[in-house]
């Protein structure tokens, strides 16, 4: 057996100095080097459609002082990277 993986990333840049990014990446099997290019292109395609479809969900947008923490002690903000979201969140 073969073993491909393949990864797909895409950052996005969003305002105040901020940025968002989603990456996936796969491992598949194939029986014989007849199958690569058929099975990088089927991965190439599920991967950019996961990609771009979980890259839409930006979440949180910094404002203020363009350093992203909006004056937010850092003390009281998480990061949180579940399903493919990413952001940052306030206890207050």
């Amino acid at each position: 057996m073969i073993t491909l993986e393949a990864n797909y990333s895409k950052k996005i840049g969003l305002p105040n100095y901020s940025s968002h990014q989603f990456s996936v990446t796969l491992k598949s099997e194939i029986a014989d080097l007849s199958q690569v290019q058929q099975e990088s292109t089927r991965l190439y395609t599920v991967l950019q459609q996961s990609v771009d479809s979980n890259i839409q969900q930006i979440g949180y947008l910094p404002t203020g002082n363009g350093n992203g923490r909006s004056g937010i002690p850092i003390a009281l903000c998480w990061a949180i990277v579940v399903g493919g979201g990413a952001g940052w969140e306030s206890e207050s």
